[in-house]
């Protein structure tokens, strides 16, 4: 998959490990758990081929990447079937995340960069 950014998040109870096939990507996985403590902090970890690393994305963290090189292979692994209905996101751009980005974002979906930005009414993922 030739991806430049791309932030989604997962309402539905799953989790995800991620491991990248080919190239390199720092990965961000953005604490979405209603009343946690950690509620909206972020975890940065660069994935590589050459570094053999997984990132497990444990259910109740939304999660983005940025590639650092050109063509990025990435593998997915989820614990549940996809369902739409729990689909969410959010935005790359959202000043309140304040995610550290290594990169400019150069290139977002309409998808993801119609994620709303999160606000005080967003109380998070119920687990």
């Amino acid at each position: 998959m030739r991806v430049r950014q791309l932030v989604e998040g997962h309402a539905a109870a799953e989790s995800q490990a991620d491991a990248i096939a080919q190239s390199r990507l720092r990965q961000r996985a953005v604490d979405v758990r209603q009343g946690s403590p950690t509620f909206l902090q972020w975890h940065a970890q660069v994935l590589g081929a050459d570094k053999h690393n997984t990132l497990l994305i444990a259910e109740g963290f939304a999660h983005g990447f940025q590639t650092l090189t050109t063509d990025c292979e990435m593998l997915y692994l989820h614990t549940a079937a996809f369902q739409p209905a729990a689909e969410g996101g959010l935005n790359a751009r959202d000043s309140r995340l304040a995610i550290d980005w290594p990169q400019a974002i150069s290139e977002l979906s309409p998808r993801d960069a119609a994620h709303p930005m999160v606000d005080e009414e967003f109380m998070g993922v119920a687990i």
